[in-house]
């Protein structure tokens, strides 16, 4: 049943065209939670793509005996009107926006480390796409005020903080990236030589920003924390570079980083680091075009979707799992969401956008409570969670101010940068002034 206790029910998928998360999206709904009689409305700014996914969900939903009306429009009015949930996965030129942003701070001199999310990058990037999402709200506000919104469009705290404190939209955000693979924490498991269904990991924090906060024998044996420590010392000790790292940031925040590689986003480069200049999308221009013909080759009837790259490697995170699972009123566990702080993390403050475990069960949301961080970890995470707020408040107000303040407070940019950050941030917002008109 829908939220207002009729039988039908619309999703609609805001940002279709992404090869890497509408399969995924497909999948769980039609093939994994076999949801009957739904429907879809499909919307991407490139109209073919989006009409293009409508015809694959048809046939999937078809494969496995299901009934689906399935639309594809580039007005994403027309998308979410009447819909009970709203997934976005969006981001307005990514690649092109990216390397514009890479050129200013080549340009100004700063340190900018490979990423999207955090530093000086991670800025730019949240302003005009919490920009987006606000607008998408807006929409949702109007059209479906009571449909849940499911996000996974970076960067995360960021957008989400926007959505929670400037609309009266519901929002559950996802993104996996703290287990290094797609069905559970290899990287953990891999540090530890066994096989990730074999231990259970929990990690919590903020997105891109998490800590892993305790490991466990999945057979219900003790702590494996102190041989995870031990194991990566040895790796490090044997010259991996990777494992030193791991090994770094754990002697520094207490808590070995629950997202390698993506915790360096929030957190000052060292002297002379900087952008590999390859951009953080996923996958390049050649795999795009292979995975799109073989999602037409799906639509088309000539390949099973289950024998196709573009679902067996699709993305980790599951908003459609979780469509099903609240509609049927079933059980699931998520080994992280993005949720308001509501005594979830104690240490941090009440009402930001944390990361965590939940589960959801008879209808709704339950996000773990009363999770501690080492203070190090903590007090890091508020300094990027006070970072998210004023963007959101930038992007809300359509004012510069907030932006700056934000540079300022941003323990990941350099206090030698600073300056630098602040004449590159004006030149951004100047270059993305398009996407963001609320910019005066």
């Amino acid at each position: 049943m829908t939220m207002d206790g009729s039988d039908h029910m619309k999703v609609a998928h805001i940002g279709a065209g992404s090869y890497v998360f509408a399969p995924m999206v497909v999948n769980d709904l039609f093939a994994k939670a076999r949801l009957d009689g739904i429907e879809m409305a499909f919307c991407d700014v490139n109209l073919g793509m989006a009409r293009l996914m409508a015809g694959v969900a048809g046939k999937v939903a078809e494969g496995c005996g299901l009934r689906l009306r399935a639309t594809a429009t580039d007005d994403r009015v027309e998308a979410v009107r009447g819909a009970g949930y709203v997934i976005t996965s969006v981001a307005a030129e990514g690649v092109r926006r990216w390397q514009v942003d890479h050129a200013i701070c080549v340009e100004e001199g700063i340190p900018e480390i490979l990423g999207e999310c955090g530093a000086l990058g991670g800025i730019s990037y949240g302003l005009r796409n919490s920009a987006l999402l606000l607008a998408i709200c807006r929409d949702m506000e109007a059209l479906c005020p009571d449909a849940l919104l499911l996000n996974v469009s970076n960067p995360l705290t960021k957008v989400q903080t926007a959505v929670s404190r400037y609309t009266g939209i519901r929002t559950l955000g996802f993104c996996n990236a703290a287990q290094g693979g797609a069905e559970g924490n290899e990287i953990v498991a891999g540090y530890l030589g066994r096989n990730f269904r074999d231990v259970r990991v929990m990690t919590a924090g903020i997105n891109h920003f998490s800590w892993v906060l305790e490991v466990c024998d999945a057979g219900g044996g003790g702590d494996l924390l102190p041989e995870l420590a031990a194991r990566v010392g040895e790796r490090a000790g044997g010259g991996s570079p990777h494992a030193a790292r791991y090994l770094g940031v754990y002697r520094r925040y207490g808590a070995f980083p629950g997202a390698p590689g993506h915790h360096e986003e929030f957190m000052a480069p060292a002297d002379g680091a900087g952008s590999a200049g390859r951009n953080p999308f996923h996958g390049s221009a050649e795999e795009r075009e292979r995975r799109i013909g073989e999602l037409r080759s799906i639509a088309d009837g000539t390949v099973r979707h289950g024998d196709s790259e573009a679902f067996t490697k699709g993305s980790w995170e599951h908003p459609g799992l979780v469509i099903a699972a609240l509609h049927k009123g079933e059980t699931l566990g998520l080994p992280m969401v993005n949720v308001a702080n509501r005594g979830c993390l104690p240490q941090l403050p009440e009402g930001a956008i944390v990361e965590v475990p939940a589960v959801v069960s008879g209808g709704a949301v339950r996000p773990s409570t009363g999770l501690r961080l080492p203070e190090a970890a903590a007090e890091a995470s508020a300094n990027q969670l006070e970072v998210a707020g004023l963007i959101a408040e930038a992007a809300a107000k359509g004012e510069a101010g907030p932006a700056h303040a934000a540079v300022d407070a941003d323990d990941a940019i350099e206090p030698r940068k600073k300056g630098a950050a602040h004449r590159a941030l004006d030149r951004m917002i100047e270059a993305h002034r398009d996407l963001m008109p609320q910019f005066i």
